[in-house]
C-alpha cells in the first residue's frame, strides 16, 4: 500500500515594522450586514517608539514590533498556508548612539 504526504514549504519571511502606517478596522455597523471604518490609529500604540527616535530613558521605555506573518503565493491561490510566528524567536537589538562615534 502507497502512502503520500502533501507538505507546504514557506520561504516566505515575516515583516518586522517598528513604525507601521495607522490602520483602520472594518466593523460592523450594526444596521443589517452593513460596515464602518474606525478613526486610524497606530496599531503598536502611541507610546512605542519610533524607527530612529533616540531615547534618553530607554530602560524605562516599552518597546512594540509588528511582526506579520507573510507566506509563498501564486496567482489565483485559493488557500494561503502560513507557517506562523513564534513570539518567543522575536528579537529587538538596540546599541548605544554614544558607540557609533568616529
Amino acid at each position: 500500500m502507497a502512502a503520500t504526504a502533501q507538505y507546504w514549504i514557506d520561504t516566505t519571511p515575516p515583516t518586522v515594522d517598528l513604525e507601521p502606517p495607522s490602520i483602520e478596522e472594518l466593523k460592523p455597523s450594526g444596521i443589517a450586514n452593513g460596515l464602518y471604518c474606525s478613526d486610524t490609529f497606530d496599531p503598536l500604540g502611541p507610546d512605542s517608539p519610533n524607527d530612529g527616535q533616540v531615547l534618553n530613558h530607554a530602560a524605562a521605555t516599552i518597546y512594540r514590533a509588528l511582526v506579520w506573518d507573510e507566506t509563498n503565493t501564486v496567482a489565483n491561490q485559493p488557500v494561503w498556508h502560513y507557517a506562523g510566528i513564534d513570539p518567543a524567536s522575536v528579537r529587538l537589538y538596540a546599541q548605544d548612539a554614544r558607540l557609533n562615534r568616529c
